[in-house]
């Protein structure tokens, strides 16, 4: 509830100004000084919201159309962005610390505040200062959508009328989020699964059906996921046709693959795990120089990229991903949804780039996964390690 909301809140008071003094230091500048985004110059007007229309973003426009405004201001923009992008931020930390039962400490929720608003994903969202208001509008209501699904599929309801309205309305609810920005559902889908592992490892209450429910809790969840998904399609479609507007080629130029260049999804999984992790070390190389050299030849592009990829290895991520599936493990009191659904969370992280945009700004799910499961290693690291140790 709001209340609890506050006096969470209230009680946390780190947790209020920590963010608030990162974000100033991140993107305070763009309060007073002037910016204008990427490719906003050429739609400052009517060609914005068929732009917007024509990649299927119909809710950015509807936000843009509610909140009326003769002009633009980049400032107000920047302003109404940075408050909605903290409320979101301490929106997470409440739905965390509520499903967690309260077990996680402030400093290890810090890690989670701080990782995540620091993203470079963040970073470039707001460069697009045109939508930067509207997408960190979606980004505090993301949290909300969250609760409610999981509120939607736990309940044991059997009025089926009272049923029918909640389906509906967080149907209707999550399609608006997705036609703001489409790799929301993402988020959305990313956030229903860390607060399911937090509800399975930090609750000790059983039940004699406990894994069926599980079970059945999970499918219903991504059920209302692909009828949102569904929904916003259909509307997408039928909006296209009322306005008259040609389908832009831009999403599909960022996911299809070319003749010539087709190249099965576990390949290309494989390659970019590979370019952001084991990259350049050295007998890592050796080992796939042949694979290269095979591949080049037949002109694939996703070979050029491994190619061309000689950034230092992901030390971080390696370690990261590794002490999570290490503490996941431990803690999955052999339950092989709880294992199967935090190996779906360290999947989601290459989900954009194997469907072919590797774009850092649509990777919106990244951040509150760096965040969450280093705040959940660290929060299972031994009692005797330093802390602040280990920062130093």
């Amino acid at each position: 509830s709001v209340s609890n909301f506050f006096s969470f809140l209230e009680q946390n008071k780190i947790l209020i100004f920590v963010p608030i003094i990162a974000c100033l230091i991140m993107y305070g500048i763009k309060l007073f000084h002037f910016t204008i985004g990427i490719d906003t110059e050429l739609y400052m007007g009517k060609k914005q919201f068929i732009n917007w229309l024509s990649i299927g973003r119909f809710g950015l426009v509807l936000l843009q159309k509610l909140w009326i405004y003769n002009f633009f201001n980049p400032f107000t923009a920047v302003f109404v962005a940075l408050i909605f992008f903290i409320f979101s931020i301490w929106l997470w930390l409440y739905v965390i610390d509520f499903y967690s039962k309260g077990k996680i400490k402030n400093y290890t929720l810090l890690f989670f505040a701080l990782i995540y608003e620091t993203s470079q994903v963040w970073s470039e969202q707001m460069f697009f200062t045109l939508q930067c208001a509207e997408i960190m509008f979606a980004t505090f209501l993301i949290p909300l959508c969250v609760i409610w699904l999981i509120e939607l599929v736990e309940q044991q309801q059997k009025n089926i009328f009272y049923l029918a309205i909640n389906f509906v309305g967080w149907v209707f609810f999550a399609c608006f989020l997705i036609s703001i920005y489409q790799s929301f559902i993402l988020l959305i889908a990313v956030g229903f699964i860390a607060c399911f592992i937090l509800q399975k490892t930090f609750t000790t209450e059983k039940t004699p059906n406990n894994k069926k429910i599980n079970w059945q809790i999970c499918i219903k969840a991504f059920c209302l996921l692909i009828f949102a998904l569904f929904l916003y399609i259909v509307l997408n479609n039928i909006i296209l046709k009322i306005y008259a507007i040609e389908q832009s080629d831009y999403l599909i130029e960022k996911t299809k693959n070319h003749r010539g260049e087709r190249i099965n999804f576990l390949h290309n999984a494989f390659l970019y795990f590979y370019t952001r992790t084991f990259c350049n070390i050295g007998f890592c190389r050796k080992m796939i120089e042949s694979v290269i050299a095979l591949h080049a030849q037949s002109g694939m592009k996703a070979v050029e990229v491994l190619q061309q990829s000689y950034q230092q290895p992901n030390y971080i991520l390696i370690i990261l991903i590794i002490s999570f599936i290490f503490y996941s493990i431990k803690n999955s009191q052999k339950s092989f949804l709880y294992i199967l659904l935090n190996i779906a969370l360290i999947i989601s992280i290459y989900i954009c780039p194997v469907m072919g945009n590797d774009a850092i700004r649509v990777k919106v799910m990244n951040p509150f996964i760096f965040g969450f499961m280093t705040m959940l290693v660290i929060h299972f690291l031994p009692h005797k390690i330093n802390i602040t140790a280990i920062l130093i």
